[in-house]
């Protein structure tokens, strides 16, 4: 259900939060616009803007589902071995058990952001202490 609390209209400037992406990188980062909520965690959304040659490793997801929409830039995406080039414009859906990777191929590529039944962020940064407190693991 809407409540009058919610932004009807999100900006830019509007984000929770801003993190680096990377701990052992420097440049990427996330601002989050809507934290997961209610009982699927859904409608997490955020924008990471991106350097030129930045990868995000080959996985898949158990749960959720993800939803990119380029907003500048360009991005190579393989999804279950098949590549295709995306640009300003373009979509990309990722259903659970689909294996994909993403290099993104432009200096400040906007990757907007939305995730369904899962808390990407959450995990996000939980990698990003056990970085920084356990760099053993």
């Amino acid at each position: 259900m809407y409540s009058r609390d919610q932004k009807m209209l999100i900006t830019p400037s509007d984000y929770l939060v801003r993190f680096d992406e990377f701990a052992d990188r420097d440049g990427s980062y996330v601002c989050e616009f809507i934290l997961p909520y209610g009982p699927f965690e859904g409608n997490e959304m955020s924008d990471t803007v991106y350097k030129a040659g930045e990868t995000v490793r080959y996985h898949q997801h158990e749960h959720g589902t993800e939803t990119f929409l380029v907003d500048y830039g360009r991005v190579e995406v393989i999804v279950n071995d098949r590549r295709a080039l995306i640009e300003k414009g373009d979509m990309v859906h990722i259903v659970p058990y689909l294996f994909h990777t993403y290099r993104y191929l432009d200096e400040g590529t906007i990757w907007r952001e939305l995730f369904q039944g899962m808390r990407m962020t959450e995990s996000m940064l939980a990698n990003l202490h056990v970085r920084d407190y356990h760099p053993e693991l």
